[in-house]
């Protein structure tokens, strides 16, 4: 090859690859975003195999889910890679299908809105736009029942789950174990989807407050505390922007219900109490540790060299030495029966002698009685009898049998007493 030959070789037109492609895309529709608005800025790392979630925590009227569900429109218009809305209830189908209206309404970009079209069945709404699969409108609820529509489902490898955090009345139960159940049904082609290789989760929302089932089993609530302000992070298989828009707040009446500082919706920042938090600065150096089951949840206690005992609470299932919950026993944990439990525990926590590893471990102990009245102290020693002598595994035994047989009294002799014999 002679010298003309190689300066030709190296400047030639680089083939684009499909991240090229997409982020075209993006890079194209970004640049009709007004500046004081959410800019998708997460979808910048749609093609990295590395990430599963993109969480996207704002301010109200940011402009994120306008600005997300055009932007997915326009790449599965152009590149026909679809995505799902993600709902809580069957009664949000319809509000969503309204969105997607309203955002091609306000959009130039894209063909007039009557190109949209809707399918309504029982699991789920396609969207059509100009006869052509767009996405699909679901919910949680549904979960199971998508099971059977995974041949479907497969064909939209993008998860949008809006208004992700809500008041703690509103959310489903189950919300991870039915998202988790969606993906699977999603998750049908081993890494070859076209662009962006495997599923993706996007979760959009406003600092309502930090009750999320989501945040739990994800264990980012520590995370959350000590995320900077107007950036975007990674944090294992996570991208996570948390933002204060300043400009539209400007533009929104925020004095009617006590200002910018008093409303998190407003501010982008959850309503944190430092007192009798870990410190950040905290050497996480464990000597000792035990786990509770409570209901859903697992309370992990731990003694850390420099003296201090923390809590951590989350729905992340682990192995438990003692259970709150007859159902929850099994062979060497103990249950949590009223001899376990003091009254003036808590003065114990107002006395600062427990910390908690996070702002939610500490909110759902201090107002579950079930929890703060536990003798940690009793517990814990016990867990060293348990790892020394084979004889206080029998006394476990002995005493979680009694317990069951007072239960099993009580209830006979309480209906007994009912039918009036």
């Amino acid at each position: 090859m002679g010298i003309i030959d190689k300066i030709k070789d190296i400047y030639k037109p680089r083939e684009k690859t499909e991240k090229d492609k997409l982020i075209k895309v993006v890079e194209e529709y970004r640049k009709t975003i007004p500046p004081i608005y959410n800019n998708v800025e997460l979808l910048d790392e749609l093609c990295n195999p590395e990430l599963d979630w993109y969480i996207d925590i704002s301010n109200r009227s940011d402009g994120k889910s306008m600005n997300y569900f055009r932007c997915l429109c326009k790449i599965s218009i152009e590149l026909n890679l679809k995505f799902i809305v993600m709902c809580r209830h069957y009664d949000l189908r319809k509000a969503y299908q309204e969105t997607l209206v309203k955002a091609m309404e306000l959009d130039d970009q894209f063909a007039p809105h009557t190109m949209l079209s809707f399918k309504r069945g029982n699991e789920y709404t396609m969207v059509y736009y100009d006869d052509k699969e767009l996405c699909i409108i679901t919910e949680l609820n549904s979960a199971s029942d998508l099971k059977i529509h995974s041949s479907v489902l497969k064909e939209f490898p993008i998860i949008v789950y809006d208004e992700f955090l809500a008041l703690e009345s509103d959310y489903v139960s189950e919300e991870f174990e039915k998202l988790k159940t969606i993906y699977e049904s999603v998750d049908r082609n081993h890494g070859n989807i076209p662009y962006i290789g495997i599923p993706k989760i996007f979760l959009l929302g406003n600092a309502v407050n930090f009750a999320s089932p989501l945040l739990s089993n994800l264990d980012l609530f520590f995370k959350l505390q000590n995320h900077p302000m107007n950036t975007k992070q990674i944090y294992d298989n996570i991208t996570m922007k948390i933002s204060r828009n300043d400009n539209v707040n400007e533009l929104r009446n925020t004095r009617a219900f006590g200002g910018i500082e008093n409303d998190p919706m407003s501010s982008a920042q959850f309503d944190f109490n430092m007192f009798l938090l870990l410190d950040s600065n905290d050497n996480l150096n464990i000597t000792k540790t035990m786990c509770i089951k409570h209901e859903d949840k697992y309370i992990e206690v731990m003694e850390l060299k420099n003296g201090k005992i923390v809590l951590k609470v989350n729905s992340i299932r682990k192995p438990y030495e003692f259970t709150t919950e007859l159902q929850d026993l099994k062979e060497g944990v103990v249950f949590l029966s009223e001899r376990y439990k003091k009254q003036n525990m808590r003065k114990k926590y107002e006395n600062e002698m427990f910390h908690f590893y996070d702002a939610f471990s500490k909110d759902y102990v201090l107002k579950n009685p079930h929890i703060y009245e536990i003798n940690i102290f009793k517990c814990l020693a016990m867990l060293d009898d348990v790892s020394q002598s084979e004889e206080m595994k029998e006394k476990i035994y002995l005493r979680n049998n009694e317990e069951v047989i007072k239960k099993q009294l009580f209830k006979k002799f309480f209906e007994y007493d009912l039918l009036g014999k």
